[in-house]
């Protein structure tokens, strides 16, 4: 958890009007609480201090490492048997925490008790750790909270996770040889610039013949390599640190590199069609839970992880709240497969969406196996 004490807030208080402030308290959970008993419900609790985004990444990336997507998903099965069993919450906590090996998602379960007990709803408190819950149990747990279907919704949430992390393991399947491929002939290539050209090179100047421009080149390269490998890696990182910060800094490069990785050869249209699997498996699950259409767009933007999609899906939103048809306004993107409009609209028409939509992620699901396969 942080060991910052001082957080930043936004919400809206109980007649509905805005707030921002800061708070003071041992971690967001209780930032939570503290806020409740002040009559303010927060939408957002993060460190307050300049190094907020800093500290919200390395925490990310420690919570990632920490808790594994397996450990999430058993955790989420656990906690909906014993709800689904009829436990009461607290002891449901008391049963998962028992058995939960993992230290720190053990204090952080603790800590989400701790936020329940104290009158956080599930959703509020679950919120505190956006590093660890995604938006769309979020919005489950409010949802199911809300309309007493939460056994339901939580039973949806464990089948959505389970097909996602296997179309997620597929696709890291079908790019890890590639990936290990190039790996080694970057190293058979250093070792032969570093190494075997040189060798070669005292033969040709013993010989003194007059070597062809192809040579001519591959030695100077690995006269290069030599000479300046160390300024040569330095330069390298300096170019990756400096494209990290440009990819994730200024929006319009972020959304050229996500538009341009679905035009990869073979590659892009893997992860094309994993991500619209995705997407039509995200939309069918939030559409048979009851959600309106256009805030579940809202999560599916908040869920992708590519730019563009997720760009597009808000331009989707935004046509549907302008009373289009979802057919529509995926059309108009000009991003999305012919095929998967035509259904949509079979679907709209017939009043079998979520069937639709579901046959979509199924279809998208097969066709990533099949990529992986060849």
């Amino acid at each position: 958890m942080f060991s910052n004490d001082i957080w930043y807030y936004s919400g809206r208080t109980k007649s509905g009007t805005k707030v921002t402030g800061t708070i003071s308290a041992i971690s967001a959970v209780v930032a939570r609480v503290k806020l409740r008993k002040q009559g303010v419900l927060a939408d957002n609790v993060q460190p307050a201090n300049k190094w907020r985004w800093l500290k919200l990444t390395l925490n990310k990336l420690s919570f990632r490492k920490a808790i594994g997507e397996k450990d999430l998903r058993a955790f989420i099965k656990q906690f909906m048997v014993l709800i689904t069993a009829g436990v009461p919450l607290l002891k449901a906590f008391d049963i998962v925490i028992e058995a939960q090996t993992q230290p720190k998602f053990r204090a952080i379960l603790e800590d989400i008790k701790l936020g329940v007990s104290n009158g956080l709803s599930l959703a509020e408190a679950f919120a505190a750790y956006p590093q660890v819950f995604d938006y769309l149990l979020l919005n489950f747990l409010q949802l199911g909270e809300q309309g007493g279907v939460l056994e339901s919704l939580l039973s949806s949430y464990v089948a959505y996770s389970e097909k996602t992390a296997a179309i997620k393991q597929k696709l890291k399947l079908a790019l890890s040889y590639p990936l290990l491929v190039l790996f080694v002939a970057i190293m058979v290539l250093i070792v032969v610039l570093s190494v075997v050209i040189p060798q070669f090179q005292e033969v040709f100047h013993t010989l003194g013949a007059a070597l062809p421009r192809p040579t001519r080149v591959l030695i100077f390269i690995s006269d290069l390599v030599l000479d300046y490998g160390g300024v040569l890696l330095v330069i390298l990182l300096i170019i990756a640190i400096a494209w990290q910060m440009l990819y994730y800094k200024i929006e319009r490069v972020h959304l050229f590199i996500d538009k341009w990785l679905y035009r990869v050869p073979l590659f892009g249209r893997l992860a094309q069609k994993s991500m619209l699997a995705q997407w039509s498996q995200t939309l069918a699950v939030l559409f048979s839970a009851g959600v309106p259409l256009n805030q579940a767009l809202h999560s599916i933007a908040r869920l992708v992880d590519n730019h563009w999609y997720r760009m597009l899906t808000l331009y989707i939103q935004q046509e549907i709240e302008s009373g289009n048809r979802l057919s529509e306004a995926i059309l108009r993107t000009g991003s999305f497969p012919i095929m998967m409009v035509q259904m949509v609209a079979v679907g709209e028409e017939s009043g079998k969406l979520e069937f639709l939509l579901q046959a979509l992620a199924d279809y998208y699901t097969d066709e990533v196996a099949v990529a992986v396969a060849r």
